[in-house]
């Protein structure tokens, strides 16, 4: 009988709580200056650094892909675990 009385209680307490108010946190990052696209640097390659850097330029086409991809991997169980 004791344990629901107190059982009891604590509920009552607990639902009557008001709500505390929210937490603002800061944003993880910000920027200081940003800058428009149209003022970022453009930097162009002669023919000879686009020759030697091997840069190759393809025309854009539409074709069909997998809808997955197969990767080499090894599964390891953890030291003292059952499989």
């Amino acid at each position: 009988m004791k344990r629901i009385v107190a059982l009891s209680i604590l509920v009552l307490a607990a639902c009557s709580r008001e709500q505390s108010a929210s937490v603002t946190h800061d944003p993880p990052a910000t920027v200081s200056q940003p800058k428009a696209e149209t003022d970022l640097t453009t930097v162009t390659l002669s023919p000879e650094a686009i020759r030697r850097l091997g840069i190759e330029t393809e025309v854009v086409r539409v074709q069909d892909a997998a809808a997955t991809r197969t990767v080499g991997g090894d599964i390891v169980v953890p030291e003292g675990r059952r499989v």
